[in-house]
């Protein structure tokens, strides 16, 4: 799932969350949904709450999410790099640089 450049809309999130617990309610074996995530949504103090309340709503854990961030997410961003942090800390969040994925 894609998530706006322009800015965090949080309906992306709500349904790729939303198709992953019903995958998994039908039987489904998935592990793991991913998210783009652009500056923006990292610039968003708010961010890495939304993203963790609206797992818990969903009876989701934070291993249910790998977060893709993308090489202009944290380009002289002190507050992309807090958030960054705090998706960190929510315990078994995947971040991933989808730039050293690419083998850039």
């Amino acid at each position: 799932f894609v998530a706006p450049r322009a800015g965090f809309d949080p309906l992306v999130l709500d349904r790729a969350l939303d198709a992953m617990a019903a995958w998994r309610a039908d039987g489904v074996p998935i592990r793991q949904i991913g998210i783009n995530v652009s500056r923006s949504q990292l610039e968003d103090p708010e961010f890495a709450h939304t993203v963790a309340t609206r797992l818990a709503a969903r009876g989701l854990t934070p291993s249910c999410l790998a977060v893709d961030v993308g090489p202009d997410a944290l380009v002289d961003s002190e507050q992309a790099l807090r958030t960054l942090g705090m998706l960190r800390s929510l315990g078994e969040a995947e971040v991933r640089d989808v730039l050293a994925e690419q083998g850039a």
